[in-house]
């Protein structure tokens, strides 16, 4: 551990005597380990979708919502009144280069679920991971905190398409990420867990 030192002042911060891994862009240190000895990476397998590729509906009327494996909201983001966000954003990815999107938007996340989830749950923050899934299969992950967590106060939305492209239904957009491949379109579900 090295410490971070001014040049133009003379100072003597304090320095801790073990390592910690820190998510420095969470807004509750929540995520902090403390002398970490072994970092598990895993996949997701904590609930099984079905791959379509030949999908031939376009739509998605709703969103449904579960913690754990219980139901606990569904969201139509064409019909709900909450006030749309707008984040004009570069977007490359998915084996298609640059996308010509000019914005993306829709009703914040974070609007939509705070009635019904604790957005602010230390074991969540901690622990929780969410996977967003489309009707065709295609899914992603997030951790909780990245979502929800956030310093920057910039939250993801529920992008409602526009005029024709409406047939390519709601996606998940995040304004952090700069590649595409986590926006998963046509959205069918938003599942929320732990990793235990």
């Amino acid at each position: 551990m090295a410490p971070i030192v001014p040049y133009r002042k003379e100072v003597n911060y304090a320095m801790g005597n073990t390592w910690k891994v820190v998510a420095s862009n969470d807004l509750f240190a929540y995520r902090v380990l403390v002398d970490p000895v072994k970092i598990t990476i895993r996949s997701f397998d904590s609930k099984e979708y079905i791959i379509d590729r030949d999908i031939k509906t376009m739509s998605n009327p709703e969103i449904k919502v579960f913690l754990s494996d219980i139901l606990i909201q569904t969201i139509d983001p064409f019909t709900d009144n909450t006030k749309p966000i707008r984040y004009y954003s570069s977007f490359y990815g998915m084996g298609m280069g640059y996308h010509p999107a000019k914005y993306f938007q829709g009703p914040s996340l974070v609007d939509l679920l705070e009635k019904t989830i604790d957005l602010f749950d230390a074991s969540l923050i901690s622990n929780g991971l969410v996977c967003f899934a489309g009707a065709d299969g295609y899914r992603t992950v997030f951790s909780f905190s990245e979502l929800f967590n956030r310093t920057d106060q910039v939250f993801p939305i529920f992008s409602v398409p526009d005029g024709d492209k409406k047939l390519e239904g709601i996606r998940i957009f995040h304004p952090a990420e700069f590649y595409a491949d986590r926006s998963v379109k046509l959205l069918s579900e938003m599942y929320i867990f732990q990793h235990k």
